[in-house]
């Protein structure tokens, strides 16, 4: 059923493509190169993958991914289009995981935490710390009331508590710090702000005073006592063999990977032994999103994966220059993105919900970033056209 919905999904993204040729072929145009060399890259390897078929059907839904972006705008994307359509679609998420906390408890909570209609409390507590990035975007710059905002940010936060996901919390703080960093010159203009900062400078003096002194504790003891902390063991709940196996598994075919989507096949291969030797399960990913990259594409595919993200971050600092707020929402997604990515596999995730929230900020970066080239040139590009992108200042979505 979920493929069935998917490919619904998929050729209506191709289908929207091809009638808005006009006003899409404008936003392929802005598409980074490196996106297409890493998705011909993930089609090439279906020639190498011991799953073939597998690796295929696969690769095509990354392809389906990157349609759908590309389909959100076909009109062009304009400052705030992307936050505006997630912030809804995730909105939707949480009330009816809400619902079902009430309605079926037994279901959407479990020992281990909150799991609201998602499968798992891990894929809830993505889609809390999600939703409060969204919100906290749609406080700065405005739009539903304040109260709403604030009400549903302080729900989002409280949620991603009670999910007991650990991955989506250090994200969260993550997403956190990069605020305070991206904020720290408005700080600093502020009264309360500077004292703040002085604050936290003077009590880091004081702690490596008290180090230098005391002695500092040795990494392991500081890692045993973090963990004790949040109620977990050291190797992440297994986490660590898994990787030790994985990486092995890379290191035999470590230049082209095993093959897209070829290796997390089932109880079967490589995959059903990996399984075996972690003795808790199927685990169907390595926990570890740069271990799954490795593993599948290698060294070649990695590079591609590391261009992709590089050249992005490049823009989205590019955009800082333009729309300081749209460019801060899109680098706390890459940034939050990139923590969860530690713990939980997400990036080229087939069409795991964060992967879809990245490859959306890449197009409209690209897209908005383009009008800025085009701004400086002086010119346009189908200036007739609606959502072309066009000289002049950038207006934002209306919320």
């Amino acid at each position: 059923m979920r493929q069935v919905v998917w490919s619904v999904i998929f050729l209506a993204a191709g289908l929207a493509l091809i009638r808005g040729w006009r006003t899409s072929s404008q936003t392929i145009a802005t598409v980074d190169p490196w996106i297409y060399a890493l998705l011909l890259y993930i089609a090439a390897s279906v020639v190498w993958s011991p799953e073939p078929y597998i690796s295929f059907k696969r690769a095509v839904q990354v392809w389906g991914v990157f349609l759908v972006a590309l389909a959100v705008g076909t009109e062009g994307f304009s400052p705030g289009q992307t936050p505006r359509l997630l912030r809804s679609v995730v909105t939707l998420l949480m009330l009816l995981s809400l619902i079902l906390v009430v309605v079926t408890p037994g279901w959407a909570i479990t020992e281990k935490g909150w799991r609201g209609i998602m499968q798992t409390k891990n894929q809830f507590g993505q889609i809390a710390f999600l939703s409060f990035v969204l919100w906290l975007y749609a406080l700065r710059v405005g739009g539903p009331p304040r109260y709403v905002s604030w009400l549903l940010i302080v729900g989002s936060v409280i949620v991603l508590a009670l999910t007991r996901s650990y991955t989506s919390i250090a994200a969260f703080l993550v997403v956190v710090g990069l605020g305070i960093a991206g904020h720290a010159r408005w700080l600093v203009t502020r009264s309360w702000g500077a004292t703040v900062l002085a604050a936290v400078l003077a009590t880091l003096t004081i702690l490596h005073f008290a180090g230098v002194v005391a002695g500092y504790p040795s990494l392991n003891d500081v890692a045993n006592s973090f963990f004790d902390l949040i109620g977990r063991d050291v190797t992440l709940a297994g986490r660590t063999y898994l990787w030790e196996l994985m990486w092995q598994q890379f290191l035999q075919h470590p230049w082209l990977g095993l093959g897209y989507g070829g290796f997390w096949i089932g109880f079967e291969g490589p995959s059903g032994l990996i399984a075996y030797k972690v003795g808790w399960g199927y685990p169907g990913q390595a926990h570890n999103g740069y271990l799954d990259i490795l593993n599948e594409l290698g060294i070649v595919g990695s590079a591609l994966v590391i261009g992709v993200l590089s050249r992005h971050a490049l823009r989205i600092f590019k955009l800082f220059a333009i729309d300081r707020d749209a460019a801060l929402f899109h680098l706390v997604i890459l940034g939050g993105a990139l923590a969860l990515n530690v713990a939980e596999a997400s990036f080229l995730r087939i069409t795991h919900p964060w992967w879809i929230v990245v490859m959306l900020s890449i197009m409209e970066v690209g897209y908005l970033v383009a009008r800025i080239a085009i701004a400086a040139q002086g010119n346009g590009i189908g200036r007739s056209a609606p959502g072309t992108p066009v000289a002049g200042p950038m207006k934002r979505a209306s919320p």
